[in-house]
C-alpha cells in the first residue's frame, strides 16, 4: 500500500478573503486567472511564503488593489473625505474591522483630528 498524499486546500478563512480579492480585481477579471489552480497558488504563497505567483493570478491582483484601496481609505478617513459608515454600506463589517478601518477623536476641540490605531 503506497503513501497517500494529503491534498492541500485553501482554508475557509482564506476562501472568505478570496471573495474580496475577486471583488477588488473585478475591473480586470477578463484578463485575470481565478481558477482553482490560481487560488491554490495564492493560498500557498500567503500561508507558507513559498512558491511563485503567476502574473495573471487574479487573487494576487485583487490583493494588490485591496491593499491600495485600504491605504486610500485610511488617508481619506483621516482627512474627512469619507466616513467609516460609508464603507460599511459596501463592505462586510468583519473585513473592515479586521483591517482596522476605524477612527476616533483625539481631543475635545471642535476641529478634532481623525486617527487610526489605539487612543
Amino acid at each position: 500500500m503506497g503513501e497517500q498524499s494529503k491534498q492541500v486546500k485553501p482554508s475557509k478563512a482564506w476562501l472568505k478573503m478570496a471573495e474580496l480579492y475577486r471583488r477588488f480585481a473585478r475591473p480586470w477579471e477578463h484578463i485575470c486567472d481565478f481558477s482553482d489552480k490560481a487560488a491554490l497558488e495564492m493560498y500557498l504563497f500567503e500561508s507558507t511564503g513559498k512558491g511563485q505567483i503567476s502574473p495573471e493570478n487574479g487573487f494576487a491582483a485583487g490583493k494588490h488593489w485591496m491593499d491600495a484601496r485600504i491605504k486610500e481609505w485610511r488617508r481619506d478617513i483621516a482627512k474627512r473625505y469619507t466616513f467609516k459608515y460609508e464603507l460599511y454600506d459596501s463592505y462586510p463589517k468583519w473585513f473592515l474591522d479586521k483591517i482596522g478601518v476605524d477612527f476616533w477623536y483625539v481631543s475635545n476641540k471642535p476641529d478634532k483630528e481623525l486617527l487610526f490605531g489605539e487612543p
